[in-house]
């Protein structure tokens, strides 16, 4: 990040050949953004990118994953609004082996609410889940997304209050 600022790492994952994926944190104007970066078997920098998203606001990174094909794929929360306190979104991010951004995936309450991603994993099968929390108008729901692949629509799976029944939205 900016010269004397605060970035923090939060993840760090093995890549292939001894490689070393780690993510986190680094400041911006408004908050922080996502950072990526790997490091070889010699602790050399390959590449390093960030994620600043739509709101150029604060973003949150809470988990990290690689895919079966390699894909690292991050999940955390992305603030729409600098000014509106609390309109975070549940975000996923997904990049290249080589660092090229592949996709972002944002999933959002109605109005101006905290959507909150925690963690992340994969499938066997190369599908990516994703879990966190979203508000809604009477509280808070575990959401649950599945991400098949890049090229496929999420399937969100959510847990409703009142009778907890588990729905396909």
């Amino acid at each position: 990040g900016p010269a004397n600022s605060v970035d923090y790492g939060a993840r760090i994952q093995a890549g292939p050949a001894g490689s070393a994926i780690i993510a986190g944190q680094t400041v911006n104007s408004a908050g922080y953004d996502y950072f990526l970066m790997r490091l070889t078997s010699e602790g050399a920098l390959e590449w390093v990118t960030n994620f600043n998203g739509a709101g150029s606001a604060s973003d949150v990174l809470y988990s990290l994953v690689l895919d079966a094909t390699g894909n690292i794929i991050l999940a955390g929360d992305s603030k729409n609004n600098a000014t509106q306190p609390y309109d975070y979104d549940f975000t996923t991010v997904a990049y290249s082996p080589s660092g090229a951004p592949i996709w972002t995936n944002r999933l959002g309450s109605l109005g101006a609410g905290e959507d909150r991603a925690r963690a992340i994993t994969a499938g066997r099968d190369g599908s990516v889940y994703v879990t966190g929390y979203t508000y809604n108008a009477t509280g808070w729901d575990f959401t649950t997304i599945k991400y098949g692949s890049a090229s496929i629509s999420p399937i969100s799976l959510q847990m409703m209050r009142g009778d907890n029944a588990l729905i396909l939205n």
